[in-house]
C-alpha cells in the first residue's frame, strides 16, 4: 500500500494543486477512449444534478501512429467544444473543462 501511495497516488493529489473548490458532483462517469474519433464526444443524456464526466485518453508507448493521430484529435475536440476551467503543469495531462 505504501508503494502505491508513494509511486502513483501521491504525484496525482499533488498535480491537483490549484484545482477550483467546486460542489460535490451528483453524478460522475469515468469514460476511457484510446483511438476515438472526435465525434465520439456527444452530450451525456439528461440528469439531475452536477455531473462529472473524466475522459481518460489512453494511449501506450507502442500505439500505431494513426492511434496517437486519433487520439490528438479527440484532445483537441475537447478544447474546441467546452470551455477551461483550471490545467495541472504542462506534463501532468490534467485539466477541467465545463460544458457551455
Amino acid at each position: 500500500m505504501d508503494k502505491y501511495l508513494r509511486d502513483y497516488a501521491e504525484p496525482v493529489i499533488a498535480a491537483l494543486d490549484g484545482l477550483p473548490d467546486e460542489p460535490h458532483w451528483e453524478n460522475v462517469v469515468v469514460i476511457p477512449a484510446c483511438n476515438e474519433e472526435p465525434a465520439f464526444l456527444r452530450s451525456p443524456p439528461p440528469s439531475g444534478g452536477r455531473s462529472l464526466m473524466i475522459l481518460v485518453i489512453n494511449e501506450s508507448p507502442a500505439a500505431a501512429r494513426v492511434v496517437s493521430m486519433r487520439n490528438r484529435s479527440l484532445a483537441e475536440a475537447v478544447q474546441t467544444r467546452f470551455v477551461p476551467v483550471w490545467q495541472a503543469a504542462a506534463d501532468q495531462g490534467l485539466s477541467l473543462w465545463r460544458d457551455p
